[in-house]
């Protein structure tokens, strides 16, 4: 769908239902994983985080990554 057109619609959803209280945001996560690690995930997995960043941005703006936002 893309990052624009998944933004538009959105916003047309949140003006059509004004009650909505909660929202998800749900996709499928990519990374490189130990096959040793203990805290392994695995497709399926459900993580919950506090905050997100948008992956490639860091690829366009040519920022390191850090541990705050």
């Amino acid at each position: 769908m893309g990052k624009f057109s998944a933004a538009n619609e959105t916003n047309s959803l949140r003006s059509t239902y004004t009650e909505i209280q909660l929202t998800f945001l749900t996709g499928i996560c990519d990374g490189v994983l130990d096959p040793w690690e203990a805290n392994e995930l695995v497709l399926g997995d459900v993580v919950v985080s506090k905050s997100m960043i948008q992956y490639d941005l860091e690829r366009h703006c040519g920022s390191t990554r850090t541990t705050t936002l």
